[in-house]
């Protein structure tokens, strides 16, 4: 059987995309800041704390985001570590298939000040911010989270959660496309060329509007950190006009990935570390940053309003800020840490991935990378709008 571990020692990786040409990047400041002038809102209802009485947290997470021991294999998880550590169990759900659905799901019952019977979630900055904005998120208390002092400074703070008291970055990750070489019959480079008639039906784009929709700005020559409504415009008629030729053959969530293995799908919109995964199960499968741009995501914990194992999801979430945590993690997903001193732990978890750059880029590869400028709530409602009335038809 193929691990994830020989994969990586065999040398199956991410390939020559990966040395980043000029990529897009959605990082934290792409979320639309606090409407409130005092920096965050507060949670509008908090739960009451069970955490000392039951050694319990409740994890919504996406696919792909945890490391597992192989079948065969021996040895620990950063979960089993944990309760080894502290007690207390860890119910983990990767449940979370598309920000957007999930906004949906949880939404209306926060909005009647009930709980979502989780203690923790992971969601991408943009839609955590939203969540925030209408105080469905409680506080941090990072006194009690000594760790978190390793996040890296350059995601320490953020328009949208100041000082980051509500949230904290978990993974980070590059956005490009994996495509199934063989079925392609060539190497690709560039978004565009998934738009041409050779590809028309074999095409899978992203539910997440952000991550769609900075491909086809950047493919029109548009900056994503200084857009207008009418380039924004103009890349929704684009968007508009491949569907009307029947470009896509399905826009997918966290769920490309069986398409991508089963040969379903040539190329789909996708993540770096997802895409490693998949070469687990089909190794004609790659990775590549398109020449147009392509983009930088972060993930971040936050306790949903009415939890009920508050401090204990605290310090599940102070459990991956130790740096041999973050590396031990890095190492089997393949996604970007967001932890200082993970890159020097990994010399002793795994010395053979201090050098992934899906791990680690460069300096100068991420110095490439353009951000989503802040977006007032009236953009991200209209944009959504114009994005979900054509993929949703």
């Amino acid at each position: 059987m193929i691990t994830r571990r020989s994969m990586l020692s065999s040398g199956i990786g991410l390939g020559a995309g990966l040395a980043l040409a000029a990529c897009g990047v959605r990082s934290g400041d792409t979320a639309t800041p606090s409407a409130t002038t005092g920096g965050a809102p507060s949670a509008s209802f908090t739960g009451a704390d069970s955490s000392d009485a039951d050694p319990l947290v409740r994890w919504s997470n996406w696919p792909y985001y945890i490391d597992v021991v192989e079948p065969g294999d021996e040895g620990t998880t950063t979960l089993t570590d944990f309760t080894a550590a502290t007690g207390i169990e860890v119910e983990y759900s990767e449940d979370i298939n598309d920000n957007e659905e999930f906004w949906a799901k949880k939404s209306p019952i926060l909005k009647e000040g009930r709980g979502i019977d989780r203690d923790l979630a992971v969601l991408t900055d943009v839609t955590a911010a939203r969540f925030l904005r209408n105080g469905y998120i409680e506080p941090l208390d990072r006194a009690a989270m000594p760790n978190t002092v390793n996040v890296i400074p350059s995601l320490a703070d953020t328009a949208w959660d100041p000082g980051r008291g509500f949230t904290l970055p978990f993974l980070n990750g590059l956005i490009g496309i994996g495509y199934n070489k063989q079925l392609a019959g060539r190497e690709l480079k560039s978004f565009s060329e998934l738009l041409t008639d050779e590809f028309r039906g074999k095409v899978a784009i992203s539910s997440e509007m952000e991550d769609t929709m900075g491909f086809f700005l950047m493919a029109d020559g548009k900056q994503t950190e200084s857009f207008t409504d009418a380039d924004f415009d103009q890349a929704i008629a684009d968007l508009q006009a491949a569907f009307d030729r029947g470009q896509f053959r399905r826009v997918a969530g966290n769920d490309y990935g069986a398409d991508l293995t089963n040969g379903d799908l040539v190329a789909s919109i996708g993540y770096s570390g997802d895409v490693l995964q998949i070469q687990l199960e089909n190794p004609d499968v790659e990775f590549y940053m398109p020449e147009e741009g392509g983009g930088f995501y972060s993930d971040v914990f936050f306790i949903p309003a009415g939890a009920t194992h508050h401090r204990n999801a605290e310090k599940l979430i102070d459990y991956y800020y130790d740096p041999v945590a973050a590396a031990k993690l890095a190492a089997y997903v393949q996604y970007l840490s967001p932890v200082l001193g993970a890159r020097e732990a990994m010399e002793k978890v795994d010395p053979t991935q201090v050098d992934n750059p899906a791990i680690f880029p460069s300096d100068a590869d991420l110095a490439q990378a353009h951000t989503w400028r802040v977006l007032t709530p009236q953009e991200e409602s209209r944009y959504l709008e114009q994005y979900q009335a054509v993929v949703l038809g």
